[in-house]
This record gives C-alpha cells, sequence and structure tokens, in this order.
C-alpha cells in the first residue's frame, strides 16, 4: 500500500483539510502496512511430475511479514510420500515478487533425503512455492528429487509486491 498523506488545509481551521475521521483512517493505513504480521500457514511437499499424497508427521509453517518481506520458517517430515519428479513445496502464505536477475535461497537442514549434500531452496518468482535444489562441484543447480520418507527444515524470506 502507498503512503497515505493527510491533507492538513492551507490554513489552521479553514475546512479546506481532511476531517478527523479520514486524517485517522489514513494514519491507521499508514500504520498496518508496516508492523508486521505474524502467523502461520500450511506447507506441502509434492512431486513436480505427479504431486502424489504425503502421510506427514510434522506439518509446520510459520511467517513474519514486515512492509515487503516475508520471513518463513517451514518444517516437513514425512513418513510416506507418492509424488514422482522434483521436490516442490507449495502454501507459502504470499505470491514472491516477479523478479529478473534477483533469487531468494535459503539453507535447507535434512534427514533421510536420498541426496545427503548441501541442499538449497529456492523461492520461485512470480509463486508461492519453493524448490528445493543442490550444486555439484562446477555445475549448474539441479533439482532434488522426490523422497518416500524424509524430514527438512528451511528458514528464509522473500519480497512481496504492497
Amino acid at each position: 500500500m502507498a503512503k497515505l498523506d493527510i491533507n492538513v488545509g492551507i490554513d489552521a481551521n479553514d475546512g479546506t483539510g481532511d476531517d478527523l475521521r479520514a486524517a485517522f483512517q489514513k494514519v491507521n493505513g499508514n500504520f498496518s502496512s508496516i508492523f508486521p504480521i505474524v502467523s502461520t500457514f500450511t506447507p506441502v511437499l509434492i512431486g513436480v511430475s505427479s504431486a502424489g499424497a504425503g502421510t506427514y508427521t510434522a506439518q509446520v509453517g510459520r511467517y513474519t511479514k514486515v512492509y515487503n518481506l516475508v520471513y518463513y520458517y517451514i518444517y516437513l517430515a514425512w513418513s510416506a510420500h507418492t509424488g514422482t519428479g522434483n521436490m516442490r513445496i507449495t502454501g507459502l502464505p504470499y505470491t514472491s515478487l516477479n523478479t529478473t536477475n534477483v533469487a531468494y535461497f535459503a539453507p535447507v537442514m535434512q534427514s533421510s533425503l536420498t541426496y545427503s549434500g548441501d541442499i538449497i531452496a529456492r523461492v520461485n518468482n512470480n509463486a508461492s512455492t519453493i524448490d528445493l535444489l543442490y550444486q555439484s562441484s562446477g555445475n549448474a543447480l539441479s533439482n532434488v528429487s522426490m523422497d518416500t520418507s524424509a524430514s527438512i527444515t528451511i528458514n528464509g524470506f522473500f519480497e512481496i509486491t504492497v
């Protein structure tokens, strides 16, 4: 939301500015855009080729939104999953900014994934999804394939349009 300016008029009490109600509506609007919103969401793990369904032992999503930044925490643990293809997390509470040459990456802590190297999470542009990626020495980023059971923890942030 854009900043709302209060019309104070030309001279004190000349009747040309905003009335008290309109002025304080603008004040409330200005403050609501800068104060943090703290809440929860439900992240869902899917396969990109076939979404499938998971049996979760933990499915936690928390976020704090401060103006145009969303800070998120995700913990997912699953004991079975029927998805196929690459791993993707859906259900972020906001759609990320549609950016060029800007990417939002975060480290991934994992347990029991078939791929045992370092994994990063990338928030997809103009989407409410995260892809899990890895990089072999000297190679481009590659997607992490779906696992039938494991757990992951991600802390990160991304920008949104306000």
